[in-house]
């Protein structure tokens, strides 16, 4: 008994060892291009107001969390609610910093960053802190599992103090 509980223990710390070994041994530069390539390509679509291009980045059961913690579940709703978003708001500039990539565990890549967008009517710009998962698949492509928004950043002064520009002029 004492003889398989110590293989059992030895087979389970090499398991473990090896998970930690191949989660270790991505190429940091390859895993920056595989994200940036998602997030060039989102931005991309965004800009064409191609929802249905957007939704291609996400696996077919992905979950998105917008900023006041409203869950969309799934590919087909996702693109949906980016259907929806694109008509009813103004065509912007979406533009995304990425503050951070890393494994965290085989197959999986966590991404976080912050997306700004600047309307073309020169209404407020919003700033969004954001979490994304990227999963490889089976067959070899990475897809957006989960996107999480976090808190909106507050705008800068000079973007509240936007509203008060009919203000501006000469007074006697």
């Amino acid at each position: 008994m004492r003889t398989l509980m110590r293989t059992v223990v030895a087979c389970g710390c090499l398991a473990a060892g090896h998970l930690v070994a191949s989660a270790a041994e991505w190429d940091a530069e390859e895993l920056e291009q595989i994200v940036r390539n998602s997030a060039d390509t989102y931005v991309k679509c965004f800009h064409e107001r191609d929802a249905k291009g957007i939704a291609g980045l996400f696996t077919e059961s992905a979950e998105y969390v917008d900023g006041t913690g409203f869950v969309f579940h799934g590919r087909d709703v996702i693109q949906a609610e980016l259907e929806a978003n694109f008509e009813q708001r103004a065509k912007g500039t979406l533009t995304i910093e990425l503050t951070s990539i890393r494994p965290i565990a085989d197959n999986i890549v966590v991404e976080e960053g912050i997306s700004e967008f600047r309307p073309e009517n020169d209404g407020p710009v919003s700033v969004t802190r954001y979490h994304v998962t990227h999963v490889k698949q089976a067959d070899g492509k990475w897809k957006i599992a989960s996107v999480r928004e976090l808190e909106s950043a507050l705008p800068s002064a000079h973007e509240r103090l936007k509203e008060l520009a009919w203000i501006v002029g000469r007074w006697r």
